[in-house]
């Protein structure tokens, strides 16, 4: 690459990132840890602050000084997690190859890579949330359901899965779930994971999925000890 070349493509890039800064003042950062890399937020559920796992995604971007004329940006997916899904092999081998696709040598394309991981999350990350409750008997969790179903977008939710756990003044244990074989952590309490599907069947990990979220609330919510729950993660592992 000549001198020429170099300066065009600085020229590119200088424009790119300031669009890109204009476009998305809160979402597009230069990277504090490095003084040649710029940061993007992808946030889909803004607009819902009630969701427990909100979906939002963290991409590390560098611009190598062929680009746009030879190379691509080089880029690092940050996020471990898109809300209640873990960012696996999967997700990240659908994100590379989307982005080798969109690139085309001499064109700028790091805004059209925005786009195009905006729309592939929307379709194939599910977004859900959680809810619960206290409740002392059969009576009450059933009334919990019935408040939770008056939501209308809860109500026609792909999944409502339910899992309650009683301990009777006798020493009987009441407890159910709906989904994945596991019953409920905790003592006298529900808890409902609401989930809308995401445009891909996700397989056994949804369970893992909704097992993580469904354990976060109650953990936070004071139902099960931090130290208990890691511990039951530790032994269904064996």
């Amino acid at each position: 690459m000549n001198k020429e070349q170099e300066l065009e493509n600085r020229e590119k890039q200088e424009q790119e990132l300031e669009a890109l800064e204009a476009i998305f003042p809160d979402d597009f950062k230069k990277d504090t840890t490095s003084s040649d890399a710029y940061t993007f937020t992808i946030h889909l559920d803004q607009e819902e602050s009630n969701l427990r796992s909100p979906r939002q995604l963290t991409l590390k971007f560098f611009l190598p000084p062929t680009y746009p004329n030879q190379d691509m940006p080089v880029y690092e997916v940050v996020s471990v997690y898109c809300g209640p899904k873990k960012v696996d092999d999967i997700i990240l081998d659908a994100i590379d190859q989307g982005f080798q696709s969109l690139f085309e040598p001499t064109e700028v394309v790091l805004f059209e890579w925005i786009s195009w991981l905006r729309e592939y999350l929307e379709e194939n990350v599910p977004k859900s949330t959680t809810h619960v409750a206290k409740v002392d008997t059969i009576h009450q969790v059933k009334l919990v359901i019935a408040c939770l179903l008056q939501n209308k977008k809860i109500a026609k939710a792909t999944h409502n899965i339910l899992a309650y756990r009683i301990t009777m003044p006798d020493g009987k244990v009441l407890q159910d779930n709906d989904d994945d074989g596991e019953t409920a952590a905790g003592e006298n309490v529900v808890v409902v994971v609401t989930r809308w599907f995401g445009g891909i069947h996700l397989g056994p990990d949804r369970f893992k999925d909704i097992n993580n979220i469904a354990r976060t609330t109650l953990e936070e919510h004071g139902f099960v000890k931090q130290q208990q729950s890691k511990a039951n993660n530790k032994k269904s592992k064996k």
